[in-house]
């Protein structure tokens, strides 16, 4: 006999967060969707910072934090070595800018609040661990430097 719908466990909250597979658009698409998402909000240089490391994952399949994640680290590189200004973060165009890696982008439209939901937990995530290096960076009297994620403690280290 089939669980009737209260009787369904919810799904666990680290499931949802990885939220759907997701189809990224081949190099060709996802250069010409990037470079009109980066002159609409006039913002080429940040393209030209960012394009190797978001092309890289052009035609892969993954789950939806996955990408966020791929496209995060494509960003924090070049903001902290070339001191490139970074944007105000700003859930909406993180989502905009998310839906372009999507091989059909409406499927990403479709899936806004998850995404949103995605985005939002792992900023928090990023900026917890920021946080937590910081200090205990401080707490040694250690040189502020970019750490490579090899080199975070376990208990800060995101699994996916």
């Amino acid at each position: 006999m089939p669980l009737t719908a209260d009787q369904v466990p919810p799904p666990s909250e680290d499931a949802t967060l990885k939220g759907p597979v997701v189809q990224v658009a081949d190099k060709e698409t996802l250069q010409k969707r990037l470079e009109s998402y980066y002159a609409g909000i006039d913002r080429m240089d940040l393209l030209e910072a960012y394009n190797e490391a978001y092309l890289s994952v052009a035609g892969k399949s993954m789950k939806a934090r996955q990408l966020l994640v791929e496209v995060f680290s494509a960003q924090r590189a070049p903001e902290m070595e070339r001191k490139i200004p970074r944007l105000k973060r700003d859930d909406e165009e993180t989502f905009k800018l998310l839906c372009n890696f999507f091989a059909d982008e409406s499927e990403g439209r479709q899936a806004r609040e998850v995404l949103l939901r995605i985005i939002r937990h792992q900023e928090d995530i990023w900026y917890g661990v920021s946080r937590k290096v910081l200090q205990a960076r401080i707490d040694e009297g250690k040189p502020l430097r970019l750490l490579h994620y090899s080199e975070l403690p376990d208990d800060l280290k995101v699994e996916d």
